[in-house]
């Protein structure tokens, strides 16, 4: 039986996950119409993970210290004024903040509720953190479908009305005896160095950054420049862009099933075959310039990186739990990952302007191939095997 604590949690998961990607694919194109090229908007976009490489570790470990739902409740706030400066004003220092607002919120939610699920849970940790981020995947895959139905056939401001009053309802039920748990916080709290220090100090984590960061450097091909690709290459619509994105993540469902591989086969051999077939489906791209094949190759690769996300999520929460720093290690693995995403969201709009959008994917692809081989040199053994 599913314990109450994780009932609450995964369905509340699910309506955030829909408000927060409501807006996924418009956002890009949305700052691109302000006047800026790929190159300005690629940088733009970097601001989102210079933030998480800098924060999102200090508020994990804060989790641990005032408590999971307080900080789930002051990212959801975040994130209600960062879509509110998207919509109130074009001037870049209103998107800088919006971007740096939601830089925190969209990183630490799923994090922090999925170590808040995962406290309650003592075996199957595989199959039952599968099964969380797939039930959250059913509000991840519709919203892009309704945000881009929406900016269509109303304007293109309204999906983030509609994402700011769903946060704020649930923010409100969530306030209701949301109290701080009484530990001293202190200096070293606020310590990033510190923080990243102890995640490197297990070998096992230092793959999983390394290959964290070779799997988010391909965040600005995704999120970015294929919805500006199906928009401007391929002359489509913004539905056009959430079917696309749909049929990306619709694999994600099953992650309950890729955590029982994983939980078979081991989490760290599970990493590896995701991200190879990610990798691989990356390089075929590079082939297509229609709507249909895209599409297919966007449903494979979905395949690879629900394979890679819950395996890696579980992986890093067995041994986060191990040492009582589960908040600390999740967190601290998204700001090295994030590293991957700050570089390339800083090069991949200058590929875009000076190639396509095609040779961008490629560089990625041949990047997590080689990256993924080459660690099974470096996994412990017992992560290899079940």
């Amino acid at each position: 039986m599913l314990n109450h604590n994780f009932r609450k949690y995964t369905e509340i998961n699910m309506m955030l996950t829909f408000a927060l990607f409501l807006i996924s694919p418009i956002l890009g194109p949305y700052i691109k119409s302000m006047g800026y090229t790929n190159t300005q908007v690629s940088w733009i976009f970097a601001i989102l993970p210079f933030s998480i490489i800098i924060f999102v570790p200090i508020i994990g470990n804060l989790s641990d210290k005032i408590g999971r739902k307080s900080i789930i409740c002051m990212a959801i706030f975040a994130e209600i004024v960062a879509y509110s400066l998207y919509m109130y004003d074009q001037f870049l220092v209103c998107i800088i903040i919006a971007r740096f607002l939601d830089a925190i919120a969209v990183s630490v939610l799923p994090l922090i509720m999925l170590a808040k699920v995962e406290d309650g849970i003592k075996k199957d940790r595989g199959y039952l953190g599968g099964l969380f981020l797939s039930i959250g995947c059913f509000g991840k895959l519709a919203s892009p479908l309704i945000g881009g139905l929406l900016a269509d056939y109303f304007f293109i401001q309204f999906p983030f009305i509609v994402s700011i009053v769903i946060m704020a309802v649930l923010l409100l039920g969530l306030l209701k005896g949301t109290h701080l748990k009484n530990h001293k916080i202190k200096k070293n709290d606020f310590n990033l160095f510190a923080d990243i220090k102890t995640f490197l100090s297990f070998k096992d984590l230092r793959v999983m950054g390394l290959l964290g960061i070779c799997a988010h450097a391909m965040l600005p091909a995704t999120i970015l420049f294929l919805p500006i690709f199906i928009l401007e290459n391929l002359s489509l619509s913004n539905t056009h862009v959430g079917i696309a994105l749909f049929v990306l993540g619709i694999t994600h469902l099953l992650q309950g099933q890729f955590g029982r591989i994983g939980d078979r086969i081991g989490n760290a051999k599970s990493v590896v075959i995701g991200l190879l077939i990610t990798g691989i489906t990356f390089c075929l791209i590079f082939l297509i310039n229609s709507y249909i094949p895209l599409l297919i190759l966007l449903f494979v690769q979905g395949i690879g990186r629900s394979m890679w996300n819950v395996s890696a999520w579980t992986l890093m929460s067995d041994i986060g739990e191990k040492v009582h720093k589960e908040g600390l290690v999740v967190t601290s693995y998204l700001s090295i990952a994030k590293i991957g995403a700050l570089f390339s969201f800083l090069i991949s709009g200058m590929i875009v302007d000076a190639y396509s959008f095609q040779y961008l994917v490629l560089l990625n692809g041949f990047i997590i191939i080689a990256v993924s081989l080459g660690s099974l040199l470096m996994f412990s053994k017992k992560y290899l095997t079940c």
